[in-house]
């Protein structure tokens, strides 16, 4: 897995080759006290959809970075503005070669993690 941070940050639209939904959250250096009725700072778009989320800060957005998506600038040059993003690259899961064959110590876990879930599932 992977964190990223940006300040004061806008991204052109693209794509990721993550393995999983990533999430992005925006603070603002600016505000002391995050409410629902806060007015967005940035919007995060879906350029091939047509779709612009407002983001206001402390919002968690969770996405498919496999689609066009982008970071607008931001709504108010005053704002001084923090973006983290969490993700998990594909290359990172499984070393990037399906074919290696589980360990025997692999195989155990997950064996007991099947068990743990039949279990506690009655």
């Amino acid at each position: 897995s992977a964190i990223s941070f940006g300040h004061n940050v806008h991204l052109n639209s693209h794509q990721d080759d993550d393995f999983s939904y990533s999430n992005l959250s925006i603070q603002n250096a600016n505000e002391q006290e995050y409410t629902l009725n806060a007015v967005s700072v940035q919007n995060f778009t879906f350029s091939s959809r047509g779709v612009a989320v407002p983001v206001r800060p402390g919002d968690l957005l969770i996405f498919n970075p496999q689609r066009h998506h982008c970071i607008s600038s931001r709504c108010r040059m005053d704002d001084d503005i923090y973006v983290t993003s969490l993700y998990i690259k594909t290359k990172v899961v499984g070393g990037n070669d399906n074919s290696v064959p589980l360990t025997r110590e692999e195989i155990k876990l997950g064996l007991m993690y099947s068990e743990n879930l039949k279990h506690n599932s009655k």
